[in-house]
Parts: C-alpha cells; sequence; structure tokens
C-alpha cells in the first residue's frame, strides 16, 4: 500500500493576524517554522518518506523544505497545489475589513459557479484537484512505490477539496466535493492527513492530525452520513 501524508503549510502572520492571504509571498512566522519542524521531526521518526510535494507558495515551500531537511526526501514544486487564489484585492486585508466577502462567500459556498471579484473560479481549483489525485493514482500504481510513503503540502481550501474528491469520487460534481468539504471543517496548521491508496482505491486514515497530538479518526466527521467514496 501506498501512503500519502497531506500536510496543511505551517502559520503565518497573516494566519495570526486574521488577514488574507491569497498568493502572496509571505513567509512562515515564528510560530510556523516551529509548527514545522516539530512536524517534520515528528514524520521522520515515524516513517522514510520518498519525495516530498508542494505547492510553489512561498508559505507551502518553506514548509516542504523543512519536512525534506529532516527527512532526507527531496521536493518537488506542483502546482495544481496551489491554494485557490483570493480576490488580489484582498490580499492582506483582515477579515474584519472585508464581511461582505466573508458572508457572500457563505451564502454561495456550495455554488460551483460563483466567485468574488476576481477569485480564482470552482471548476479551475476542481482542474488542479483532478491533476493531483491523476499524480496519486499513478504514483500508487507505480510498482517501484509499493510501501512507499509521499507528502504532499499544500493549503487548507485545496486540502479539503482533494479529500473531499477522493471521498465522493472524483467523477462527482464539483457542488458535491464542496458540501463534503464544508463538513470537513478547517485545518490546523501543520496538522497532517491520510490516505492510504490499496489499488485503485484511497482510505482516508486520519484527518487534521497534529504531531504528538491523537489523530482524529474518520468516524468522527463521517457521523453525519457520508460515507468514504473510492477513486
Amino acid at each position: 500500500m501506498t501512503e500519502f501524508i497531506l500536510v496543511r503549510h505551517g502559520s503565518t502572520r497573516n494566519l495570526e493576524l486574521q488577514q488574507w492571504q491569497g498568493w502572496s509571498s509571505v513567509p512562515l512566522s515564528a510560530l510556523g517554522r516551529e509548527q514545522a519542524n516539530a512536524l517534520a521531526n515528528w514524520i521522520a521518526g515515524q516513517r522514510s518518506i520518498d519525495r516530498v510535494f508542494s505547492s510553489p507558495i512561498a508559505r507551502a515551500r518553506e514548509t516542504a523544505d523543512i519536512i525534506a531537511a529532516a527527512t532526507g526526501a527531496t521536493v518537488q514544486e506542483l502546482d495544481a497545489l496551489r491554494e485557490r487564489m483570493t480576490a488580489t484585492r484582498l490580499w492582506g486585508v483582515a477579515h474584519a475589513d472585508s464581511r461582505d466577502y466573508a458572508a457572500a462567500a457563505r451564502d454561495h459556498r456550495f455554488d460551483p459557479g460563483w466567485r468574488y471579484e476576481d477569485e480564482e473560479p470552482w471548476p479551475e481549483v476542481a482542474a488542479r484537484v483532478l491533476d493531483v489525485i491523476s499524480l496519486m493514482r499513478n504514483l500508487s500504481g507505480n510498482p517501484s512505490s509499493t510501501e512507499a510513503s509521499f507528502v504532499l503540502v499544500t493549503h487548507g481550501i485545496t486540502l479539503r477539496m482533494i479529500a473531499a474528491a477522493l471521498l465522493t469520487g472524483a467523477e462527482s460534481p464539483v457542488s458535491d466535493w464542496l458540501r463534503v468539504s464544508d463538513n470537513l471543517g478547517p485545518l490546523e496548521c501543520c496538522s497532517v492527513t491520510r490516505f492510504v491508496a490499496d489499488g485503485d482505491n484511497f482510505h482516508l486514515a486520519r484527518w487534521n492530525e497534529i504531531a504528538g497530538a491523537d489523530a482524529v479518526q474518520v468516524s468522527s466527521f463521517l457521523e453525519s452520513g457520508q460515507q468514504s467514496g473510492q477513486s
């Protein structure tokens, strides 16, 4: 079986000040580096990592580099792992000063055709998610990757959408992904979500796991009736 360790990047000053980040080049904060080092050492102490894939956005790439240094793996940037691009006018703006956006986004959260100003359209995000799943399928189907472990460092929205697509099935409508993503809820910085591939099937093993803390079991958020899909 092939294991995929999906990681949300470490904290940044923007996050700590409750500001929108978008695709800005803000680095990890001191807290973010501490989180990334703790996670990297935890991963290194548990398993051998074959490769680290990373979003090219600075906060994710810095997290990936820290994990790679601890595990001895190499980093490969993957554009498909980028976060959904927030409207550029909002980058660096406090959440409290953009309540019109937050309210509208909440009202339209299940509508794949809605976006705010120049925000990245959901169909484009979905296409990138499918690229990530295609990579996962290729890696898990490679005989040399049997029993291999790969780390994918990405962002909160993108990670939830990848998980939602794998849970509902990659061929499901994007509106279904959005509903499952909303049910999954927010992810902690430097948290781990684990999928295990067995043949063509992907099984969710852990969700929002923090280094050194108890993992959140799959059943804790599937009790609402969501079924673990296969893709």
